[in-house]
């Protein structure tokens, strides 16, 4: 295990005990680290992908369907399942269901999906799942990714562990 996740293991969980909880799965409902939920019989609506030529990052197609066609497309989740979830990293599941296509078509879809990611809402756009305006640009995500960043810079030994706890203290109060 390398130091740094080593470190992670041993120091995040202090840093996460004032905040709201993180992901997780219950009941056949997946909640995202801002509140957003997903559940069987829900319906998913499909942005458009933010990579390069418009490509989707954080949903991953697994049986074939063409990438292109997901964006104005959207689903009936079926299931939820391999799901993994991290405080320190990327959270993730794969979900099955009905995909009806922008054109009225249906069939069958399964996809990994990077889900905090995935609804996070670029400054200019929206994410590549389409949520409420409450559940986009989360706060905590984005603490979440400036922790994570400044224990990377501290695991690599660019910072002094005090300057380490000074700045994680001044985002902390930031929050």
């Amino acid at each position: 295990m390398s130091k740094i996740r080593l470190f992670a293991l041993l120091i995040f969980p202090l840093v996460i005990q004032g905040q709201e909880p993180g992901p997780m799965y219950k009941n056949d409902t997946l909640y995202t680290t801002c509140g957003y939920r997903i559940f069987p019989g829900q319906v998913l609506h499909f942005g458009k992908g933010v990579g390069k030529k418009g490509q989707y990052r954080y949903i991953r197609i697994k049986n074939g369907i063409n990438p292109g066609s997901l964006a104005k497309s959207h689903i009936v989740v079926k299931t939820i399942t391999q799901t993994r979830l991290s405080t320190i990293e990327v959270s993730s599941a794969v979900l099955t269901g009905t995909i009806i296509f922008h054109d009225g078509t249906s069939g069958y879809i399964e996809f990994y999906m990077e889900f905090d990611r995935a609804v996070e809402n670029p400054k200019n756009g929206s994410g590549e799942l389409t949520v409420p305006q409450e559940f986009q640009n989360c706060p905590r995500i984005h603490l979440r990714n400036q922790l994570n960043a400044l224990l990377e810079i501290y695991g690599r030994g660019a910072l002094t562990q005090e300057e380490y706890e000074t700045r994680k203290k001044k985002l902390l109060e930031q929050w």
